[in-house]
């Protein structure tokens, strides 16, 4: 990573000036808030201080978030793990600007636990455990750091022995940390369990993995990627196939299509699996919903949804839903073809044939070839009448 080669080269050499520490740290708090995802506000500014007060803090009144170059001195020290740290601050304090609905607007020291009583201690410890998941999730490592980087915190800010009104003592600040990363800890390996769970086909499992992380942590990505396991869930629900399409969030669409494949869609459902089908596919509607709650920037939230409302036989919500989407959403690199695709599926199920197969020639016509195929497939299904398996007599397999 470049932005971590070049830190680890400023601190063989000679202290940074106060632009390029603002440069890395404004990196780093941009990967974090492309995290978090709170797109619908205004992110706090980020300020270097030359102050020795704090740490860092978020401070509400002015919508900032400050960190001080006496913090940065001590970050850099940790020489590769320079990153890690610097994170772990600055999303504590991301997590203070998150918690201003329930806390109220307080001014957060990252010292402190409780500066004139504004804070709580379960705020901070809120604070250690969301703001290193948040790290994680933007590719920094910070659970192995926290005793270590509190220890020279303590040390550069003249703390270490001392006992002051609204400050824990290093060792209970330690102990706290130390338990909060265990939490963290805990998240991370069940989010990677999560995402073993789906590749492997263990949906309803990983749903309960990502419900348990949205209790700490309600980010969007974990919104989204729940609603993918209800979706992949509603399809693989029966023996048979009843979707007659590929759709975008499929990870192993030919053993579904390998399916007998039912015309009647769900009414060929039993009234057990018709219900359970429903339920999956509205928790997956509420996900996504959730997900754009939190950031309605990135096209793949918009993109789930019109499956789910596609799979949900809302056809006439899902083509008004596409069609006020504005271009920047659909034309957005990471999925410009999906929305292209999941457009000539909307087409197919609603009747218009003659549009959906120009939807799915123009994928592939002009799509990049990991497209073209499925495409192919789904163009081919648009006019399927004949029951079996929809692969079984196809020229193209998967």
């Amino acid at each position: 990573m470049l932005i971590n080669f070049l830190w680890i080269i400023f601190n063989l050499i000679t202290p940074l000036n106060p632009k390029e520490n603002s440069t890395i740290a404004e990196k780093v708090y941009a990967n974090l808030w492309y995290t978090i995802g709170e797109m619908e506000t205004n992110p706090p500014v980020l300020e270097i201080r030359n102050s020795m007060n704090c740490v860092a803090s978020y401070i509400p009144n002015e919508n900032k978030i400050i960190i001080e170059t006496k913090a940065l001195d001590v970050i850099r020290s940790f020489g590769p793990d320079s990153l890690n740290a610097l994170a772990f601050i600055l999303s504590h304090e991301l997590v203070h600007f998150l918690q201003k609905q329930v806390e109220g607007d307080h001014t957060s020291n990252f010292l402190s636990y409780d500066v004139g009583g504004a804070l709580s201690h379960r705020a901070e410890k809120q604070a250690d455990i969301q703001g290193s998941f948040i790290a994680y999730l933007s590719g920094y490592k910070t659970t192995h750091l926290i005793g270590s980087l509190l220890e020279k915190l303590y040390a550069a800010y003249d703390l270490t022995d001392k006992t002051l009104y609204g400050y824990p003592s290093l060792n209970e600040r330690q102990f706290s940390g130390e338990e909060a990363m265990e939490k963290a800890e805990e998240l991370i390996y069940l989010n990677d369990a999560a995402n073993y769970l789906s590749i492997s086909g263990n949906y309803s499992e990983a749903a309960a993995a990502y419900n348990y992380i949205l209790k700490f942590y309600p980010g969007p990505d974990i919104y989204h990627n729940l609603g993918v396991q209800y979706i992949e869930e509603a399809l693989h629900l029966s023996d048979h196939n009843i979707d007659r399409f590929i759709y975008p969030t499929e990870l192993d669409p030919q053993t579904r299509l390998k399916k007998p494949f039912k015309h009647d869609g769900v009414k060929s459902l039993d009234i057990l699996s018709t219900i359970k089908r429903a339920n999956l596919l509205q928790d997956a509607q509420n996900a996504f919903e959730s997900a754009l709650k939190r950031d309605s920037s990135r096209g793949t939230h918009h993109l789930h949804l019109l499956i789910t409302l596609c799979l949900s036989e809302q056809l006439e919500k899902a083509s008004k839903y596409y069609h006020s989407l504005p271009e920047s959403i659909r034309n957005q690199k990471e999925t410009k073809w999906e929305f292209e695709w999941i457009f000539g599926i909307i087409e197919a199920l609603s009747g218009n044939e003659i549009s959906a197969k120009n939807a799915f020639s123009i994928i592939i016509r002009d799509a990049p070839a990991e497209y073209t195929q499925i495409a192919n497939i789904n163009r081919h299904l648009v006019n399927l009448k004949a029951s079996g398996p929809l692969l079984k007599d196809y020229s193209c397999p998967l």
